[in-house]
């Protein structure tokens, strides 16, 4: 991922962020952080959106949790860490550039890994 400084959520990443995170557990602390969230990088291979999240409060060594759909584009997850938003991720199919994220009405079936 490339440092590029922070940057808020564009309106299509936070409308995707706030669908994957509403497979999250009730009260679980990433949830709270999904309207605060910043974007602290991005990925460089010029094929996904990819984003790394920056939650207004640190981030705690702890269990990484993975949340995931598939959508025709690609896989997208989302990657919790210590109990914080980490990086929101798509992974195409193949090696052709998606260039964003999908309509958050088109991720179905989220579910935890």
């Amino acid at each position: 991922m490339s440092g590029e400084g922070m940057r808020p959520l564009t309106e299509r990443e936070a409308a995707v962020l706030a669908r994957m995170a509403e497979a999250l557990p009730a009260g679980h602390p990433a949830r709270a952080e999904v309207a605060t969230a910043m974007v602290s990088g991005t990925c460089g291979c010029g094929l996904c959106p990819t984003i790394d999240l920056s939650p207004a409060e640190g981030r705690d060594d702890g269990p990484r949790e993975v949340l995931m759909s598939s959508h025709e584009t690609g896989t997208i997850l989302l990657f919790v860490d210590g109990g914080h938003l980490s990086c929101l991720e798509l992974a195409p199919w193949e090696d052709e550039a998606v260039g964003s994220f999908p309509p958050p009405e088109e991720i179905t079936d989220v579910r935890l890994t």
